[in-house]
């Protein structure tokens, strides 16, 4: 089709598929020089110039090529292969691809797109700013190289992992995304709201700005982490909620059994502490048991615990609080809080030993309240 050689640029891809007389695709080629017209003197013709890549082994055949539901639309099969140069869509090249890959290593090895760092765990931290263009796609303004800047359509992450996954569908690819509650989840996702559902993997949409065509494939994971604790929960899209699954983890007091700082038993003392905190607070505040782990390992070094007490434990009560000073000492004693002047006892703040005596009256009185 000659009104796709002006559509070239150098680097770019070309499957080649050989007529006579295998009627199969052969080998990948990559566009050296784009489309040349010489003078009208030299009789010659307009050229490009390709050069080799690799030769695919047991590639494609025709009648494969129009078997497949998503290839028989193609350009190419629209005109039975009959034909110098067609045009393939993002989404049908890279379907290709894939099924090439399936058969032939050295296609996927030669492919260098963007998408080649894309591996199978990517980690993402959404936040109030967070957009459908970092998502998905967007136009981002760019260096045009004369000092100015000019807007260019860019793929966002989830684009990316998705196309990447496309071309290797036997592989497992997984999106953790962080404070998933904390972006405008329904504005983030945009029109792939609906291709998140189980039986919706696969259906093609069309994108609003590149218009290209775009599916979620059945090896795309995606697992979203939040705090319960966070209001901004209860401002989740309905919709959305119907396509994840929830799985509550609240805190687990015998990943610390038998572990003791000095003779404060770790987890006495996170139930302790919970206990009051559901009471006052509600269940959704309770404080987890990753606050006294280290590499999956509990804490069991007495300046450490004091360390993590001073600065991670008492700030997050002094929060809960909202300088509260008789909630304060409902959580950790008349020793450490003092309500009627309204203040911390630093002194014994700063020092370890009489700091987890005093954790440990705390957790010796609440066996004693305990019928």
């Amino acid at each position: 089709m000659q009104q796709n050689y002006a559509r070239l640029q150098v680097g770019d891809l070309v499957i080649g598929y050989q007529a006579t007389p295998d009627k199969r695709i052969v080998a990948l080629a990559r566009i050296k020089h784009t489309l040349t017209v010489p003078e009208p003197s030299t009789r010659l013709e307009p050229s490009i110039e390709l050069e080799p890549v690799t030769r695919i082994t047991n590639g494609l055949t025709y009648d494969e090529l129009l078997a497949d539901p998503l290839l028989a639309g193609s350009e190419p099969l629209r005109f039975r292969n009959q034909g110098t140069l067609f045009a393939l869509s993002k989404v049908e090249a890279e379907h290709l691809f894939a099924l090439l890959a399936e058969r032939d290593a050295n296609v996927l090895a030669h492919l260098q797109t963007d998408y080649a760092t894309i591996g199978p765990l990517t980690l993402i931290t959404f936040h109030a700013s967070y957009s459908y263009e970092d998502f998905v796609e967007g136009f981002r303004p760019t260096d045009s190289g004369s000092h100015t800047l000019q807007l260019r359509l860019e793929d966002g992450i989830f684009k990316k992992v998705c196309q990447q996954a496309l071309l290797q569908p036997k592989k497992q690819f997984l999106i953790i995304i962080d404070e998933i509650n904390r972006a405008h989840v329904a504005k983030v996702f945009g029109e792939l709201i609906t291709l998140l559902e189980k039986d919706k993997r696969g259906v093609l949409v069309r994108l609003p700005q590149s218009r290209d065509n775009f599916s979620i494939p059945p090896n795309v994971y995606i697992l979203g982490t939040m705090n319960t604790a966070d209001r901004s929960i209860k401002l989740l899209d309905a919709a959305l909620r119907r396509r994840f699954a929830f799985l509550e983890l609240m805190p687990k007091s015998e990943e610390l059994q038998g572990v003791r700082i000095q003779d404060l038993g770790l987890d006495d003392f996170l139930v302790l502490l919970n206990s009051r905190i559901s009471q006052r607070e509600g269940r959704e505040k309770q404080i987890g048991h990753s606050f006294f782990m280290r590499n999956g390992q509990p804490i069991t070094d007495p300046d450490e615990f004091a360390q993590v007490f001073r600065q991670d434990i008492l700030p997050l009560l002094q929060e809960y609080c909202y300088d509260n000073y008789a909630d304060l000492e409902y959580f950790l004693g008349d020793r450490i809080v003092d309500k009627a002047s309204q203040r911390l006892n630093e002194d014994l703040l700063m020092n370890t030993e009489g700091l987890i005596a005093a954790l440990i009256e705390q957790c010796s009185q609440k066996a004693r309240e305990t019928p």
